[in-house]
């Protein structure tokens, strides 16, 4: 890169081709298609904020540095290149990059470079698309579009662009940088043609992929008959959600039900992603059509969907306290999903990569929801590594060593911080530091929180994992963790200005519910005055904002919906 402004030519071609590589070494693990639920899904979350910025931006002091290696810069990066190489076509990107690599090898390059190289390929290929005009509105503006199609009922459908925040009452004032774009993208529209057949309760597909392209501006596409509708972003390479009006959802919504597998899974999570990311940020015209497009999940067997669908469904419980009317019945939905699968799958061995992932996001479900089996098998699995020293599986340690701290005491948590100091492995040392976070002792929290910020049990690079687990991942964490950073505030500024301050302060903050903690929250940052780490303070400030609307216009139609899936008596 010529300089730090170009830092996603190197990190974002980084979280992008581990996907490529991975993928040519194991086909069948399908690698290419996880980059939909990690990179697109975390690039999404956060660049629906006001207080994003674009991929590439003007770094002219060295805070700025530290602040742009976050998701935008990875994910976000990553996922604009896989949106680059889909419409391209793996051919001409491959030459296309060949042709870059020649030109700047052993120099400097910029974004403009990749994008002339990129746009010879094309041409030689026979395309002759302008690279450069495409790709420069997705990175020198920040967020994405959000595509609304409207059938026109004579076989059209009219399609608009406009931009996409999660809080529906932006302060944008609070908006650093400008758009000579208007917040308008140059967009590669693919979309399938769909037929309905409500009396056999059957789906078919007309047409697999067409491409439309989306110059700034709306377009009307033709799928030539009355009977078809349409779904938007095929194969989820888009990055842009896609929102449909009430009979387009609906139609959606039968599609899962008739026949799921008719779509790919990539289509299916990314409808799951797509209408939970609105519905939280109030686009939707119900909240409950997010509920009605999970509903079909339990008949799902694939990972993709059911991972969509655990990060959106999760958001609920996660954001009710349990003193709330729908967190019981919400739980209770939840098992009835899952248990099913968790029957099929439990903690057993399963040599099947795919399969693999389903089984731990079952399990996860399972056991976060209060499922007896689960639970139990938990504790037993803790116990045996504890008192026998069996190891654990590794794709449940997080698991086994949350709960198993949990439903313990002091002296199991001082045992495990131990083994903690006594492992030489970075991975595994990770998942100890989230099992003992779930410790539920509050002085014995503050302790922990204090060997992260002590310099000498917790590495410093370890010490914003440790605020985190504490503050999202207990529920009795979050005062802790605020108190504590309160009380130590000079101390930890002074330690992680020029590294973690801002992810600390973040995590800590970033899950209050309520105006009261917005307001304090604001009084102490006001009083403190912290030159570092704003961006981020500013990120966790509007993440809170979203959830406090969030609360007050959802948790009753929530809880009026779920009333009607789960029995009186069971909730």
């Amino acid at each position: 890169m010529d300089w730090w402004s170009d830092l996603w030519l190197n990190e974002g071609f980084a979280s992008y081709i581990q996907f490529i590589g991975m993928d040519k070494v194991h086909p069948d693990w399908k690698a290419l298609d996880f980059q939909l639920t990690r990179d697109v899904a975390n690039a999404m979350d956060l660049d629906s904020l006001i207080s994003s910025h674009p991929i590439y931006i003007e770094v002219e002091r060295p805070e700025d540095i530290d602040q742009i290696f976050d998701a935008i810069s990875y994910a976000k990066g990553g996922s604009i290149l896989r949106m680059l190489d889909n419409f391209l076509g793996e051919e001409v990107f491959k030459k296309g990059l060949n042709i870059y690599l020649r030109r700047f090898s052993y120099k400097n390059a910029k974004s403009s470079d990749l994008w002339e190289a990129l746009s010879e390929a094309s041409k030689l290929a026979g395309d002759n698309y302008n690279v450069t005009d495409v790709m420069n509105s997705w990175i020198f503006q920040m967020n994405f579009p959000e595509l609304r199609i409207k059938s026109l009922n004579n076989g059209q459908f009219k399609v608009d662009q406009v931009r996409f925040l999660r809080d529906q009452n932006p302060d944008y004032s609070k908006e650093k940088f400008n758009s000579s774009y208007g917040y308008k993208w140059y967009i590669p529209f693919k979309y399938n043609t769909l037929k309905l057949n409500d009396t056999a309760k059957s789906v078919e597909v007309i047409n697999a992929t067409t491409l439309a392209w989306m110059k700034y501006r709306n377009i009307t596409v033709d799928t030539g008959s009355t009977d078809y509708l349409i779904k938007g972003n095929t194969r989820q390479y888009g990055f842009y959600r896609v929102n449909y009006d009430d009979a387009g959802w609906a139609n959606m919504i039968k599609v899962l039900k008739y026949n799921h597998k008719v779509l790919d899974v990539k289509d299916r999570a990314g409808l799951i992603s797509d209408v939970f990311a609105l519905a939280n940020a109030g686009r939707l015209k119900e909240y409950t059509t997010a509920l009605d497009v999970f509903d079909y999940i339990d008949a799902d067997t694939d990972y993709l969907p059911w991972k969509a669908a655990s990060d959106g469904i999760n958001f609920i419980p996660g954001t009710l306290t349990s003193t709330r009317p729908a967190q019981k019945k919400i739980t209770k939905y939840i098992l009835g999903k899952v248990s099913t699968l968790y029957e099929k799958y439990g903690f057993e061995d399963n040599n099947d990569f795919l399969e693999r992932y389903l089984q731990v996001e079952i399990v996860n479900l399972a056991c976060n929801n209060g499922h007896i089996g689960c639970l139990g098998n938990s504790t037993k699995l803790f116990k045996d590594w504890m008192e026998k020293d069996t190891p654990v599986p590794g794709d449940f340690r997080n698991l086994v060593y949350y709960y198993g701290i949990k439903n313990s005491g002091i002296e199991a948590w001082d045992e495990m911080f131990e083994k903690f100091l006594n492992n030489k492995i970075a991975s595994e040392k990770t998942k100890l530091l989230y099992g003992l976070a779930a410790i539920q002792e509050p002085w014995a929290l503050e302790r922990y929180l204090d060997y992260a910020i002590s310099g000498r049990q917790i590495r410093p690079q370890d010490a914003s994992y440790v605020f985190d687990y504490v503050a999202n991942h207990n529920p009795i964490g979050r005062p802790v963790a605020w108190n504590f950073l309160k009380q130590n505030w000079d101390k930890i500024y002074k330690m992680f200005k020029d590294t973690f301050f801002g992810r600390i302060v973040g995590s800590v903050t970033s899950r209050f519910t309520t105006n009261y903690e917005l307001e304090k929250m604001r009084e102490f940052i006001a009083e403190k005055k912290p030159e570092n780490g704003q961006r981020i303070i500013e990120q966790s400030e509007e993440t809170i904002k979203s959830t406090i609307e969030w609360l007050s216009k959802y948790e009753e139609p929530i809880d009026q919906w779920l009333s009607t899936k789960v029995p009186a008596a069971a909730a």
